[in-house]
């Protein structure tokens, strides 16, 4: 679809999604503007060669932060681990490849990611390629770190906030231009 929209002359785009927290501190509702996103999937190797990051686009990124920030939402910025398969990361030990899997999922805990989600590696990296500028706005929905750590873990499914945000930031966009 980026492909195409690019062939149409859009220049820019942000996902609207959902993730779930990693970090202690990112609780259910709190919105997540990822500045880059581990390319643990696929689609992004058919576009860059596996060292090239995954980061969003700066003035995107500005944009949806000081709309979160302006509305007065729990905003966090940084990295987001990006993946293939939801049920990798909630039954790992499911897969042939759960070593793997929890590995992984450790090391990313430790660097600090902030969220696990599954489009926005694609999306920062197609983007790249075709010369376009890509955000990114999520809705934290939990956060399974706190819930096994024994701590108050807030399910959230409300992703209006993050809508809002997102036409807030094409708003402050466009004014740019």
């Amino acid at each position: 679809a980026a492909e195409e929209l690019r062939l149409l002359g859009v220049d820019t785009f942000i996902r609207i999604g959902t993730c779930g927290g990693m970090q202690l501190s990112v609780l259910g509702g709190d919105l997540i503007v990822p500045t880059a996103a581990v390319r643990f999937e696929g689609t992004s190797n058919q576009y860059a060669p596996p060292d090239y990051p995954a980061a969003a686009n700066f003035e995107v990124t500005a944009a949806l932060v000081q709309a979160a920030s302006a509305a007065g939402r729990r905003v966090h910025t940084g990295v987001v681990h990006c993946k293939d398969s939801f049920y990798g990361q909630h039954a790992p030990e499911k897969s042939p490849v759960s070593g793997l899997l929890t590995e992984r999922w450790d090391a990313y805990k430790r660097l600090g990611v902030l969220a696990s989600e599954m489009e926005s590696a694609a999306l920062f990296t197609v983007c790249a390629a075709l010369g376009a500028r890509a955000g990114c706005v999520l809705t934290c929905i939990w956060n399974q770190e706190r819930a096994e750590a024994g701590l108050d873990d807030p399910v959230c499914e409300d992703t209006a906030p993050a809508v809002r945000c997102a036409v807030e930031a094409i708003g402050r966009l466009i004014g740019e231009k």
